[in-house]
């Protein structure tokens, strides 16, 4: 009776008491670093959580080991001309509620984009050449997005196919502001109307949860037993690396997003990394000093190259990173070519001769040669002086708790230092160091932008049309904004990637303009940072099976592959066979000897009075 009762308690229960059966929840750690202040929804930049991707998905995820998009929600995509795409739907998938998946919902959710300037794709859409024109519905599975004057294929593959998450259309058109919508569940099944394998559960100060979908239209489309992936997934709201061994002494850790010190050591406890060997980390993208262009003298190229000189990366990658990370830089060496660590691809792109020629490399006496070439003096603490009287002082920051960062921003400080430049470190927390980050209020900052192509960084760094308002900007931090490489990066956005012919020389002038001015300073190739547990799961990617995403639980619509290759250990291990030792043997054989003396003496008796 006992049993029945316990099994017929009803989820919100759970939902209310936040207690989650251990062998059935997937805990991840690392992946959320505020807490969950818009809830579940998936258009808003930055994005809540990254486990949002179980529950909105996005048309294709990214394959970086294959470097090849896989089919998720859409089943395909087709060129129809030198303006035009079309991009075909599954006819499988549905809504949590039943409904499917339509043309219209994926117009509905790119016209988002165009009405609000929150979601992270609204700056597809413009006049310029390569925008987004127009998106079509052509039929309830069909769509056909219309760009203006060239396709842009960078919009197309970083954002479009591989980031814009769809939502049911009959479900958001009647929200009033998307941007603020935190998209709450409901108290009972679907608890939010999703086309992914989860539904958005719960959510509090400290952790963001998410359920299974056991009717997912997935399951049998992907050929995928929806027994084995987790019924649960906690992502838990993190405040620094340091917790990290407490969680793994608990067993409270599955997925790893965090930077762990001699992560190695964990390997007797169950708890291992992508490679068995350094850098342990799969590379995701480049980490690196972002200083302000609008500040005096950091707009001065040479000041900036100066600094360049000055940090030494191997030393960054060692000491602050752990070996987990290598270096980078705009030099040639046997690991530290710029995009080294990124595939055949970034390196394909990269001209060696410019490289060679404009790049710098780790030599203080060349930093100090610079300063003294531009008329600068020393004064009296040591410090650089311009020739207008202005000290040369830095602060440089990261975010509180990314230890690795922490210590990176300290050994920056002191390799300027050793140089003449005054500079010092703050670590705020998450949020407000994001906040200054777009809004321009700092002097220089550790940043690690990602992507699919190379245009993605030359992007990210420097490109200013689109990307900076007057008051906050998605990327060109630093402000940069120099019309050449604007005009460049545009171009390489809707140039087909895959012409070689005609991508070279953009990126060879774009790359010559990036080294003699120096627009961000490359310093490591930032890890998909990445642990497991195989306590409770298994299927996880390593080494031997690298799977098609990259790793970490916030990488992105890719992590969706990760979840449905999980299996309960349970499903692999099999059931020990029931045995009975010796000693247990023969207390059975006494006990039933004892038991019949006992009946033939009870039978005995019972005859002697019958007579």
């Amino acid at each position: 009776m006992l049993v029945v009762v316990l099994i017929s308690i009803p989820r919100s229960y759970a939902q209310q008491t936040l207690t989650f059966p251990r062998n059935e929840t997937l805990y991840i750690g690392g992946a959320m670093w505020s807490p969950p202040s818009n809830g579940f929804n998936p258009i808003v930049y930055p994005p809540t959580s990254e486990e949002l991707y179980l529950v909105y998905l996005t048309l294709f995820t990214y394959d970086p080991f294959n470097d090849s998009l896989i089919p998720l929600l859409a089943q395909s995509m087709s060129v129809y001309n030198s303006t035009a795409v079309i991009i075909n739907l599954r006819p499988q998938a549905t809504w949590s509620n039943g409904q499917p998946v339509t043309a219209q919902d994926v117009v509905f959710t790119l016209e988002l984009g165009k009405n609000y300037t929150c979601t992270r794709w609204s700056w597809v859409w413009g006049s310029w050449t390569g925008a987004l024109k127009n998106a079509v519905a052509l039929n309830n599975t069909s769509v056909m997005l219309v760009f203006n004057g060239a396709i842009n294929w960078y919009a197309l593959y970083q954002e479009i196919l591989t980031d814009m998450q769809v939502v049911p259309a009959n479900v958001w058109s009647g929200v009033s502001n998307p941007c603020t919508w935190t998209n709450p569940p409901a108290t009972s099944p679907p608890y939010t109307i999703s086309d992914g394998p989860y539904e958005g559960y719960y959510y509090s100060d400290t952790e963001q949860v998410y359920i299974k979908n056991p009717n997912w239209w997935g399951w049998k489309v992907f050929g995928i037993n929806p027994d084995y992936p987790p019924e649960y997934i906690v992502s838990m709201v993190a405040t620094s690396n340091v917790q990290v061994p407490s969680l793994i002494a608990q067993g409270m850790l599955d997925w790893n997003g965090f930077f762990i010190m001699n992560v190695w050591q964990y390997y007797n406890e169950s708890f291992y990394t992508f490679y068995t060997h350094p850098p342990y980390q799969v590379p995701i993208n480049v980490v690196a000093l972002w200083i302000n262009y609008q500040q005096y003298p950091w707009d001065i190229p040479a000041v900036r190259r100066a600094v360049a000189f000055a940090i030494n990366t191997t030393e960054l990658a060692v000491i602050a990173e752990n070996n987990q990370e290598i270096p980078d830089g705009a030099w040639l060496g046997p690991t530290t070519e710029l995009f080294n660590a990124f595939g055949p691809y970034f390196q394909e792109v990269i001209n060696t001769t410019i490289l060679k020629e404009y790049g710098w490399y780790y030599d203080p006496n060349e930093s100090i040669a610079i300063f003294e070439n531009l008329g600068f003096h020393k004064n009296a603490q040591g410090y650089w002086v311009t020739p207008n009287g202005t000290v040369l002082s830095l602060t440089i920051m990261a975010p509180a708790g990314w230890t690795d960062w922490d210590e990176q921003a300290e050994l920056i400080a002191e390799m300027l230092q050793a140089v003449g430049i005054d500079a010092t470190v703050v670590t705020p927390s998450w949020s407000t160091f994001w906040s200054d980050l777009q809004t321009g209020h700092f002097q220089a900052a550790l940043w690690n932008p990602s992507g699919l192509l190379p245009v993605t960084y030359f992007n990210n760094w420097g490109y200013y049309w689109g990307c900076v308002s007057p008051t906050i900007a998605w990327c060109d931090f630093e402000r940069f904004n120099n019309l050449t490489y604007n005009l460049l990066v545009q171009q390489l956005m809707y140039t087909n990637p895959n012409n070689l012919s005609a991508v070279l020389p953009l990126y060879s002038k774009l790359e010559e303009i990036f080294l003699q001015t120096v627009p961000v300073i490359p310093l490591v190739y930032g890890s998909a940072w990445y642990g497991y547990s195989t306590k409770y799961w298994v299927g996880w990617p390593n080494q031997n099976n690298p799977g098609v995403a990259w790793p970490s639980p916030w990488s992105g619509s890719g992590e969706v592959w990760v979840v449905l290759g999980l299996k309960p250990v349970s499903a692999v291990k099999p059931k020990p066979a029931v045995s009975i030792s010796s000693s247990l043997l023969i207390t059975i054989i006494i006990v039933v000897v004892i038991i019949v003396i006992i009946a033939i003496v009870a039978w005995l008796a019972v005859r002697r009075r019958r007579r």
